[in-house]
């Protein structure tokens, strides 16, 4: 399964927020050298899907923000833990008109 990834490094807190099934935003306390950010992406990434560290790996972007990555999880499991994560009625919705 692919999911899309917005890395953010350097953060003070490191974290992840699941926006839709397959759109996360990584943000992890890591610099981006040497891969030390990437490799820390992964790792959060496997905590927060329940998976290993090796059932994850980027297929684009190792030097970019975005990222797409492969990941040992069903489709349906995204769904269910991105649902079980949202207040029920306060799934996100673009603002029209504003």
């Amino acid at each position: 399964m692919q999911i899309f990834v917005s890395a953010k490094t350097r953060s003070k807190k490191s974290s992840v927020k699941q926006n839709d099934p397959t759109h996360f935003v990584v943000a992890v306390s890591e610099v981006p050298i040497g891969g030390r950010a990437n490799d820390a992406i992964i790792e959060a990434l496997a905590k927060y899907l329940s998976i290993k560290k090796s059932e994850v790996f980027i297929i684009k972007g190792e030097t970019s923000t975005k990222k797409i990555l492969s990941v040992a999880v069903a489709e349906e499991t995204l769904n269910e833990k991105f649902l079980s994560q949202t207040p029920q009625g306060k799934l996100a919705s673009p603002m029209i008109g504003k």
